[in-house]
């Protein structure tokens, strides 16, 4: 539906201790590098070159980008050391390329920062920066979509729509619409940055991965560029749609209570004419 459909902000509260992490604050230090308008040629500064290496070398102390080292190593679709992977990692993510002129755009960017361009949103899937520019004033949530699928039963399934860590909103950013837009919420910056680095090399795009966690999701990663100067031009979560089966079981589901609360009605309404 069109329009604002939520009177009240997408976060209602971020513990300030989490965004002092060391990946948490480095990635935060990170948003206001980029100048959002395509066709701008974007500069970066010997400081912002700086942040950059922060961030890389806080999210490689992590288990889970030392995981996605020895996996693609071990699949050989790299080759070297770990400093080697580090350097191919963050020309990745922040060497600059065309989308409209030289040197407008890059992966972080698109991703977790976002870009406008001709008037429309695009990108900004990060939950740091949806939070960042909420808290100022910036983003106007509109409403979400709810989840296609949740696996109840599983250990981390969310009790709420308020606990899901996968998302599918609609917000506007400085007055440009997003209409459609997936994030995952909660989650840590490396965890992100392995992910997507693990689809981007071993996986196709628009690769779909069944399950993860409590969602089954498709992590869409679009690239951009050819050959060696292939890179990131988008990558981000979606929620799959139900599976057969899925769609028959919620179904049944919603016939057996609407057949039980008919009954109950039907019960009270006897008992209430008999007096």
């Amino acid at each position: 539906q069109r329009g604002d459909r939520a009177s009240e902000r997408l976060f209602t509260a971020v513990n300030p201790e989490v965004l002092q992490r060391t990946t948490y604050k480095s990635l935060y230090n990170l948003l206001d590098n980029y100048c959002l308008q395509t066709g701008v040629q974007e500069v970066v500064t010997s400081e912002e070159r700086r942040e950059e290496w922060a961030f890389i070398e806080s999210i490689f102390q992590k288990d889970c980008m030392k995981y996605v080292f020895n996996y693609c190593r071990k699949k050989q679709v790299i080759s070297g050391d770990l400093q080697k992977f580090k350097k191919f990692v963050h020309d990745l993510w922040f060497k600059l390329y065309r989308r409209d002129t030289r040197n407008d755009s890059s992966a972080f960017e698109h991703v977790f920062v976002g870009e406008e361009r001709k008037g429309k949103l695009m990108g900004m899937h990060n939950w740091i920066r949806l939070y960042s520019e909420e808290k100022k004033g910036r983003m106007d949530y509109m409403g979400f979509i709810k989840p296609k699928v949740r696996q109840s039963g599983h250990p981390s399934s969310p009790r709420t729509q308020n606990e899901s860590q996968i998302v599918t909103l609609q917000f506007s950013e400085q007055g440009e619409l997003k209409p459609v837009s997936t994030s995952f919420i909660g989650v840590s910056p490396e965890f992100e940055f392995a992910l997507y680095t693990l689809i981007f090399l071993c996986g196709e795009e628009e690769n779909p991965l069944e399950h993860l966690g409590p969602y089954s999701v498709n992590i869409k990663s679009f690239k951009y560029g050819h050959g060696k100067n292939t890179s990131i031009g988008s990558v981000f979560p979606e929620a799959m749609p139900l599976s057969r089966d899925a769609a028959a079981t919620r179904v049944q589901a919603v016939y057996r209570g609407r057949k039980s609360r008919k009954k109950y009605r039907m019960k009270r309404r006897s008992k209430s004419n008999r007096y």
